[in-house]
């Protein structure tokens, strides 16, 4: 495994670990964020985040391709 390909899959890892892992400890009902609980807050900010991660992976894996066209498996 190349270095582009770990930092491509820690970014696929990172939001998995930002649902699984974290979520559990902002259910509480207040202080209201943005006029959301705590929960429901961290999920929509990780919706966003989410797609910029794996945009960045896609990115890295495109970027390790030698001939510049996609891997056909």
């Amino acid at each position: 495994m190349n270095k582009k390909y770990k930092y491509a899959l820690l970014l696929g890892i990172i939001p998995w670990i930002a649902y699984v892992v974290v979520s559990p400890f902002f259910n509480y009902p207040n202080p209201l964020i943005l006029g959301m609980p705590p929960l429901m807050f961290w999920n929509v900010l990780w919706l966003f985040l989410t797609s910029l991660c794996l945009y960045g992976a896609y990115r890295l894996e495109f970027s390790s391709n030698s001939g510049g066209e996609a891997n056909e498996h």
